[in-house]
């Protein structure tokens, strides 16, 4: 407290004192969260703390007390600053640091399969970083799978499966990668023609098996899976041997290839009775 009184010039009396209060208020103690870590895309939120009730807060770097942001990623930290006003408005300054953790897609090795229906499909592969984790999804891109998948090929159509990758340190996970999965439509059967049996007597004259289908290659087998000699077994049937080393029967089998998908029908058998 300090006091001033006057003074007169003339009969050199003082008057009354009158008081001056100087009340020194201590500046607020501002705190906040001094390390964020957070995974790139990942909103923070950043508050203030100490000012008091009717106190604010304002941030620099055009953070908003309270309110969450997406950092810009960067692979360095960075740190922003909070100034503390109370009712006094007296201030004072807190930082928090923000680091933000990379995250990297994993690679798919490969990222593309063809089948044919009823193929044997392989399980699906992905390459992590060190001290990462896979982690796999179904076709709708939100299932999680316990391990890789190994699509089925007995529907036809094209879909994708997802997989990631965790940084088993920081917890981040990294986007997804898509793994397209097409397997080709069914290619019909041939038709043998005049039928799927035929019958010879010994040496009697034989002509080459006919079979016909929509616009592939008809592609002939032994009955051992070996192919026909005609064509490497493109085109024309074989012609079946009626000697009497052929006596009894013998089976061919054919199927269709689609000139689109180069896939193969389910094959057609055809019986040659030699009597």
């Amino acid at each position: 407290q300090y006091y001033v009184v006057q003074q007169s010039l003339i009969t050199g009396c003082d008057s009354d004192p009158l008081y001056v209060d100087v009340e020194v208020y201590a500046n607020p103690t501002i705190t906040t969260t001094s390390t964020v870590s957070s995974c790139a895309g990942e909103a923070v939120t950043l508050n203030g703390n100490g000012a008091g009730t009717g106190g604010s807060y304002s941030w620099d770097g055009g953070v908003v007390d309270g309110i969450s942001f997406v950092p810009p990623f960067s692979n360095t930290s960075t740190t922003y600053t909070v100034t503390g006003t109370d009712v006094n408005g007296c201030q004072n300054t807190a930082t928090a640091t923000v680091t933000v953790n990379s995250t990297v897609t994993p690679t798919a090795t490969p990222n593309a399969y063809d089948y044919c229906i009823d193929d044997i499909a392989t399980t699906l592969s992905a390459s992590a970083l060190a001290n990462h984790s896979l982690k796999w999804f179904d076709t709708d891109g939100s299932t999680v799978l316990s391990n890789a998948p190994t699509p089925p090929t007995t529907i036809s159509g094209n879909t994708d499966y997802y997989v990631s990758q965790i940084d088993n340190s920081t917890g981040c996970e990294s986007p997804q990668t898509s793994i397209n999965i097409d397997v080709k439509p069914a290619v019909a059967i041939p038709v043998a023609s005049p039928g799927n049996q035929t019958e010879y007597c010994e040496n009697e004259f034989a002509t080459a098996l006919v079979a016909s289908g929509n616009g592939g290659n008809l592609i002939w087998y032994n009955s051992d899976g070996t192919l026909t000699n005609t064509n490497l077994g493109v085109g024309g049937g074989p012609t079946p041997s009626t000697t009497s080393s052929a006596i009894g029967t013998t089976q061919y089998y054919v199927v269709q290839q689609s000139l689109i998908t180069g896939c193969d029908s389910d094959p057609l058998y055809v019986d040659v009775e030699v009597y």
